[in-house]
């Protein structure tokens, strides 16, 4: 590594010649020696000034820049001053004031380490000029303990570990040094605190801190920690999207600081002993724990893995493993006993935890819901025994699940009083994609093995392509790339080499899972043709996922039960999916089982299968909606001539028929053959009775022509009233469906249901091209339907240039009883990107910046790793930055120079995922300030809204709406969030840029009309900005605390837009998306 991208540690030593500090000496040797190894290592630089001048520490600051990571002043002080050493070796004191406005200045500073008599009074200075970390002294310290202090500290420091672990290690070490509190702890100190002297102070919203570490900062994480033991390497170092496991620990790459911060949680000595890892589904949960962590700590610890698997229960699985009964205080006493016969500690790591929470039956296993209410019971009695149990163990546990269940679990434990640590495991960043791909060409070893070459740029270009894909997942996907791109090259040797030119030609086919599962079908297709055109194939995936889209173990006697009839299909496919590494085959308990390969495939696998119109799939269709139907209706509904065919022709595309599915199609078939003969019989009577009238009418043609002619008008006369009498029912029956609506919808909703029911009227007079008729009383009956289940917003449908739907529908405001409109105003948090991004835009179309334009350019003082970011990184959010704020910041007053400082300070490679806007957006508000010289504010009301014709459109705190066209928000919470206009703050740069924006779906029609006219839309398309599902495209998709959404989608194919504004979204009772979803049918069908 450089020298320039080394962190620094400064060490100022000053030395009072009147009152010398005979330790000092020592705790400089100290330092110097517990650091040396990490230094040598090429990690950290130790810097020291000895003797310690103002001038000699300003000097060492300016020269080494934003490198100082840490300061470290050992000598005296007093509550304002630190006492430094002049050249002549007097005393010299530097003013803490001066000092702190100083610091506030050196963005790459983390810790400043006081090690002087009394230095508490200097902490509110420091802590208040923005320095992250202080450690300091609260009495006149003895000299002695702080040396002792000191030097365990820089040790820990040294092996690698964070801030706070340090701290609290050298803490306990003090306290086993000098034991309990007493005079040994303090100098010319008549009353002793209870106590400790040593304190770590970290400045708000610098949380972060505490888990900083030499190794980390340096980019080599895995410093100091075990080595892995050695295992023979596999054929292949890829692998699709099967896990990691222990024997493949060598080739795990991307995950280094969170093998870190793992192995530090599950051996610090203080924390909590219950350790909650979350994320995603795909991010690598099981691989992080099976190959980052279980590997380096088999010397440490004893370790039970296990996964809680859907309709098992995880207790009762332990206990088989100790063969003891299931109840807490068994399972304790056994786990005691294993720790006293392993003389280590024993460790529990329980993976997909969430399976305690499973609440949908397994239809194969006949899981009984109902009881996994009782294992999360029993898992919660079986911790809190074992944290009010005296004698406590030595391990840890460590729940792995998906990140959708925090919520629960939390509240869960946090009713019960549970203590946990929790790590949240984010998708694969930048710095991660690098490793990940360089990572086995960095390791002689594995350098020797497979003789891979990656070409220059490359990785660079692959985390941009990658990180552009906002809503998908980085780690799946790049471990597919990986390992298509490995086979490309696999068979030539001896330089095997990953080029731009493979990679493009790979690209071409497409990036995303779907592309992926799409090109493997197709692939078995070619030798299966005949059980991939019958839908047998997708059929069989979608056995092997659950209702609740995770992947799912079959074994191989459930499959033969439910594939009898096209067992011999089923097997070849079975070796097919293996091979292409979308089912994983294992031998347990002298069964083999299948599983889905991963997880993040399951609900691809399940969106596919009800999509598809594959024969299997019709009839599997139809047999799941029409069966309820049927058993409802005493065995009276059965299916229709049409549909029994559809059934039969897909038989052999899905899976056995159970009993009574077989019963209802036998039914059907029975009763639909009867009504056949029925309809034979009567057409030969009618044709017999056809010819009696035919012969009839010629005998009496003559005198009968006269009547019939008469009859024929009357006929037609009765036609023309039977039609309109049809319009005038049809008008009735809507009429009717919609007031039978409102009298069903609770009082709160009533008068909203009632003003809905005049839309029809207004509407089906908007369009004057007759196709679209149909469709306007379709979306109106929809939004009558939710409004009546308390939805509330407004909506805009316009297909092929006509307007069809401009319509608000439920209350704005339920207490004052003001109805939604397309003129109400409304917070759209994220929206507010649309207009930064046009801001952006307009300046590059200008000349006035450039997408390429370096971050560094407008920001000279960033770290070295944010160098490569770019204008483009910044708008399709591919630049790897952390969350720099949390979501309660929104309402504070967090100012433009707070904004920059965190910035500075931010780590690409830290992320969390408490956060409620992505600074991207917020850095391009700062460069159009920059670039423009106008607050960001007013260039966008004078360079955007005006031009678009947005007249309701605003930023919080700097406009003000008459009260009854604002609405209030509706989430979870039973009442509406409106503070009074004259409390709005205004919009802090925690989300400028991304938020703070309130609008109208009036104003959202126009800047439609306007991103057409301007050609926007298109250089959003090409930018990549706009993210694609299925045929249509997302503008923009955003969602609030307080019942906001806000959806803008573009379908090209059927020239249709969508803006739909809410404020009553809930997470809890989704209205938004099913009704997206209706709207997006109703509309394909015309």
């Amino acid at each position: 590594m450089a020298s320039s991208n080394k962190p620094v540690i400064l060490v100022a030593c000053a030395n009072d010649p009147e009152n010398p500090l005979m330790s000092l000496y020592s705790e400089v040797a100290g330092i110097r020696k517990q650091l040396k190894n990490i230094c040598d290592a090429g990690l950290c630089e130790l810097v020291i000034i000895e003797p310690a001048d103002t001038e000699q520490v300003l000097h060492a600051f300016k020269s080494l820049g934003q490198r100082i990571a840490i300061f470290h002043f050992a000598g005296h002080a007093n509550s304002y001053q630190l006492f430094l050493e002049s050249i002549l070796g007097e005393k010299q004191p530097a003013y803490i004031s001066g000092l702190a406005s100083f610091l506030q200045l050196q963005y790459g500073l983390q810790l400043v380490f006081l090690n002087a008599c009394s230095t508490n009074g200097h902490v509110q200075d420091l802590i208040g000029s923005n320095v992250s970390a202080v450690i300091s002294t609260s009495q006149d310290i003895d000299e002695g303990l702080a040396t002792f202090f000191s030097i365990n500290f820089y040790e820990s420091l040294g092996l690698g570990k964070g801030i706070e672990q340090s701290f609290l290690e050298s803490r306990s070490a003090v306290a086993m040094r000098y034991g309990k509190i007493g005079k040994s702890y303090y100098r010319n100190l008549v009353h002793i605190p209870d106590s400790l002297p040593l304190e770590l102070n970290i400045s708000p919203g610098c949380e972060v801190v505490k888990t900083w570490n030499i190794p980390e900062a340096a980019g080599n994480p895995l410093f100091g920690l075990p080595p892995l033991p050695a295992k023979p390497l596999p054929e292949n170092p890829f692998r699709y999207f099967q896990w990691y496991t222990e024997e493949d620990a060598s080739l795990f790459f991307g995950r280094s600081r969170e093998i870190r911060q793992l192995y530090e949680l599950m051996t610090g000595s203080d924390g909590a002993r219950i350790i909650h890892l979350y994320g995603k589904s795909g991010v690598g949960k099981s691989s992080l724990l099976a190959a980052g962590l279980i590997p380096r700590m088999v010397g440490m610890h004893s370790l039970l893995y296990l996964r809680w698997e859907e309709g098992n229960n995880g207790l009762h699985s332990l206990a088989d493993c100790w063969n003891c009964n299931p109840d807490p205080e068994s399972l304790y006493r056994n786990w005691l006993a294993q720790e006293k016969i392993s003389n280590k500690p024993v460790s529990l790591i329980l993976d997909q935890f969430e399976g305690v929470l499973n609440k949908v039956p397994d239809p194969v296993r006949q899981t009984d819901p109902s009881s996994s209410t009782d294992q999360l019971q029993q898992f919660i009695e079986f911790l809190q025994f074992i944290q009010s149990h005296p004698e406590k163990t030595q391990g840890r546990i460590i729940l792995s699940y998906r990140k959708e269940f925090l919520a629960e679990l939390e509240d869960r434990f946090y009713r019960s009083k549970i203590d946990y640590e929790k790590l949240f495991l984010d998708d694969l960043r930048r710095e991660g994609i690098y490793e990940a791909i360089t990572g086995i060409t960095r390791i002689p070893a594995l350098q020797q093995k497979y003789q891979l070459v990656v070409e220059e740029g490359l990785p660079e270009k692959m985390a941009f392509d990658l990180l552009r894909q906002s809503e998908s997942l980085v780690t799946p996907i790049l471990q597919v790339v990986l390992s298509k791109l490995w086979f490309q090259v696999k068979d030539h040797p001896p330089t095997r080499r990953f080029t731009h030119q493979e990679y493009d030609h790979l690209v071409q086919g497409g990036m995303l899972l779907s592309d992926f599962l799409d090109e493997k079908m197709a692939e078995i297709g070619q030798t299966e043709t005949v059980a991939v055109q019958s839908g047998l194939l997708l059929d069989l995936l979608r056995f092997h996922t659950t209702s609740n889209n995770r992947a799912a173990n079959r074994t191989e006697k459930e499959i033969q039960e439910r594939y009898t009839h096209v067992i011999d299909q089923v097997q070849r496919l079975l070796q097919a999916l293996a091979n292409a590494y979308l089912l994983s085959k294992s031998q347990e308990d002298e069964e083999t089982t299948y599983r889905l390969a991963h997880d993040v495939l399951a609900p691809i696998i399940r969106q596919k299968f009800d999509r598809s119109e594959l024969p299997g799939q019709r009839a599997r269709n139809i047999l799941d909606h029409r069966l309820n139907a049927w058993k409802k209706t005493d065995g009276n509904n059965v299916m229709t001539p049409k549909e029994v065919h559809v059934v039969q022709s897909g038989l052999t595309g899905t899976g056995m028929l159970n009993e009574a599915e077989s019963r209802f199609l036998n039914t059907s078939k029975r009763i639909t053959n009867r009504q056949r003969l029925i309809r034979r019989i009567l057409a030969g009577t009618g044709i017999m009775l056809l010819g009696i009238l035919t012969w009839s009418l010629i005998m009496n043609e003559r005198n009968r022509l006269k009547v019939l002619q008469a009859e024929a008008i009357n006929a037609r006369q009765e036609a023309t009233i039977a039609q309109q009498s049809s319009e005038l029912m049809r008008t009735q029956m809507n009429n009717l469906l919609l007031q039978n609506t409102a009298d069903s919808l609770q009082n709160e909703f009533s008068q909203v249901a009632l003003a809905n029911a005049g839309i029809q009227e207004s509407y089906t007079q908007l369009s004057k091209d007759n196709r679209f008729v149909n469709l306007q009383a379709e979306i109106i009956e929809l939004l009558a339907n939710y409004s009546g289940q308390g939805f509330s917003g407004a909506l805009y449908v316009e297909k092929e240039q006509t307007a069809l739907i401009t319509q608000g529908f439920g209350f704005a405001q339920k207490s004052a009883k003001v109805l939604y409109s397309e003129s109400t105003v409304f917070d759209v948090t994220g929206f507010a990107e649309q207009f930064t991004a046009a801001a952006i835009l307009k300046l590059i179309n200008e000349r006035r910046i450039s997408l390429s334009d370096p971050l560094q350019q407008f920001f000279p003082d960033i770290p070295v790793s944010m160098n490569s970011i770019t204008i483009r990184n910044l708008l399709t959010k591919s630049t790897g930055l952390p969350e720099l704020f949390k979501r309660q910041d929104e309402f504070r007053k967090i100012s433009q120079k707070t904004f920059i400082s965190r910035l500075l300070k931010a780590d690409l490679r830290v992320g969390g995922e408490d956060i409620s806007t992505s600074p991207d957006y917020s850095i391009l508000a700062l460069i159009v300030e920059s670039v423009s010289g106008t607050a960001f504010p007013k260039f966008i009301k004078d360079q955007v809204f005006l031009p678009a014709g947005l007249q309701q459109s605003g930023f919080r705190g700097l406009r003000t709406w008459p009260q009854k066209e604002l609405a209030e928000g509706y989430g979870n919470q039973k009442k509406g969030y409106q503070l009074p206009q004259s409390d709005w703050p205004e919009v802090s740069w925690s989300v400028m840029g991304s938020g703070g924006v309130l609008t109208s779906l009036q104003d959202m029609i126009l800047w439609k009309n306007y991103l057409i006219r301007k050609g926007l839309l298109q250089e959003w398309l090409d930018l990549g900005l706009l993210f694609r599902e299925a045929d249509h495209y997302f503008i923009q998709e955003v969602v609030g605390d307080y019942g906001q959404y806000a959806g803008f989608i573009y379908q090209p194919k059927s020239e249709s837009f969508v803006i739909l504004i809410s404020n009553s979204y809930r997470t809890d009772k989704d209205l938004v998306h099913p009704l997206i979803r209706e709207l997006e049918r109703i509309i394909a069908r015309y």
